[in-house]
């Protein structure tokens, strides 16, 4: 017979104490991997963290978003946030130090920190939330994120350059609006012998000033060197040889100078659109904008007449265009060739995930929020290099360009956004590590030229020189990858 009073085996002790051991591991541990993490339900119209681990944010280039950022936050849960901001200038000087758990950054900037090693990928249950929907995110926006075949970061806002005119001093110059570069030319000069109430040498505005030149040269190549079926714009793909010496790009320096080369003040896009705003310009070429901290530069006498007043249109194409590869200029053959070429992701937002962080999982929700439509539409609306990023965000683009456009205008600028993002053909700088010395190099002798200190061919013989230089500084075939990786071929 048993004996049931007997004490329990010491091995079966041990083996039920290594069982619960096992379970409480099991629950317990978290893993460290971010693409494990499982998403967290969120209320489709409450928009809120569930993880407060106190977060650092590094927002650069955009100064304007981080008090909103922290203001929203402090409104909607309680948590610590740290907001550090930086000039590009300056994290470029620090090679792109992410001491933060988020990033938010120009979208050119994304492969230096891709190829670096600086972000954590965005796990499949971020990018397929109902909070990100990024069906939603309009087509080359979502594409601003992308890199080697995988997402990187969230798109946050992207401005898109559009010709901004006053219609009614147009009609009073006898000048209709401008479709090509020719005709805008043309325009300028009438508008500038007209007999109209502003100054004469700003009646047309171009963003020129420091940082500004490349991308407002690049605006203006745009339709002369993008072609359906043709990918090399400022470097050959097959080597990284520099292009930005042949014709087309030598034409539109040499165009620039005649028209603002004797210009002594250059505007930033902020600029250009306050002085529009403000009665000060007949024509512009930037982008509409919500200035937040508006000072009394921005207001005028006559504020209602002249927002009445603005008209939006796409920015001016060409009826040419130059095979960099033939070397040769080719006309378009017929109305329905895309004339006009937008030149995009110059600017904006992107937000990602430091593989510093400690918080990935909290880190990554934050993104969710901050990219969400009624969050991004009232934190990021205030940026000077924002933009509607959704197509769920044209539908109230007065929010991104401030109340002072008119409802029509809104509709215009929402149009133009559309147009942009379904058309075949667009320019989009090369997304290769070193972005910013190639913009920097390519910006410095665009304004030596219009300074008149040296010729447009000159200039971009040394844009060309240089841009070889830094090519050789990664190494020519590691870059000839890296295109052809920033390109997801």
């Amino acid at each position: 017979m048993n004996d049931l009073t007997a004490k329990p085996c010491p091995r079966l002790s041990v083996f039920l104490w290594l069982i619960c051991s096992f379970v409480w591991l099991g629950v317990g541990c978290q893993p460290n991997d971010p693409s494990e993490l499982q998403p967290k339900s969120v209320a489709e119209d409450e928009v809120e963290l569930s993880v407060p681990d106190p977060l650092t944010v590094l927002i650069i280039e955009s100064p304007e978003v981080g008090e909103q950022i922290e203001r929203q936050w402090r409104a909607r849960r309680d948590g610590e946030l740290t907001v550090k901001e930086l000039s590009a200038g300056q994290w470029h000087e620090s090679n792109y130090s992410t001491e933060a758990d988020v990033v938010l950054y120009p979208p050119g900037l994304l492969p230096d920190l891709v190829v670096g090693g600086r972000l954590l990928s965005v796990p499949d249950h971020v990018w397929d939330s109902k909070e990100v929907q990024r069906r939603d995110i309009l087509k080359r926006s979502r594409q601003v994120g992308e890199y080697d075949g995988q997402i990187w970061g969230l798109p946050l806002a992207s401005p898109q350059w559009m010709l901004m005119y006053r219609a009614d001093l147009l009609e009073q110059a006898k000048v209709e609006v401008p479709t090509t570069w020719d005709e805008w030319a043309e325009a300028i000069k009438t508008l500038r012998e007209a007999n109209l109430p502003i100054a004469t040498d700003e009646r047309v505005v171009l963003p020129l000033a420091d940082n500004w030149a490349a991308h407002a040269f690049l605006v203006r190549c745009a339709a002369m060197v993008r072609q359906r079926g043709k990918l090399s714009s400022v470097f050959d793909r097959s080597d990284m040889t520099p292009l930005i010496d042949q014709d087309p790009f030598v034409e539109a320096l040499r165009d620039l100078k005649r028209t603002f080369g004797e210009s002594k003040v250059s505007f930033t896009p902020a600029e250009a659109w306050s002085r529009l705003l403000n009665g000060k310009c007949v024509m512009a070429i930037a982008w509409p904008m919500s200035l937040v901290s508006e000072d009394s530069s921005f207001t005028s006498n006559d504020e209602s007449n002249v927002s009445e007043s603005i008209s939006i249109a796409s920015v001016p194409g060409s009826s040419k265009w130059f095979d960099l590869q033939a070397g040769e200029w080719f006309e378009r053959d017929g109305s329905e060739e895309q004339t006009s070429v937008d030149y995009m992701g110059f600017a904006g937002l992107v937000g990602s995930v430091s593989r510093e962080t400690r918080h990935a999982s909290s880190a990554f929700e934050f993104l969710q929020w901050l990219s969400s439509s009624p969050i991004s539409s009232t934190v990021l609306n205030g940026s000077q290099q924002s933009g509607p990023f959704r197509k769920s965000q044209l539908k109230s683009a007065l929010r991104w360009s401030g109340s002072r456009l008119t409802p029509t205008a809104g509709e215009s600028m929402a149009d133009q956004v559309r147009a942009a993002h379904n058309n075949s053909v667009a320019f989009v700088f090369p997304r290769v590590p070193g972005y910013l010395d190639y913009v920097q190099s390519l910006d410095r002798h665009v304004r030596r030229c219009l300074a008149g200190k040296s010729t447009a061919e000159e200039s971009l013989k040394s844009v060309a020189e240089e841009w070889e230089v830094i090519t050789e500084r990664i190494g020519a075939a590691e870059q000839t990858a890296n295109l052809r990786r920033g390109d997801g071929l």
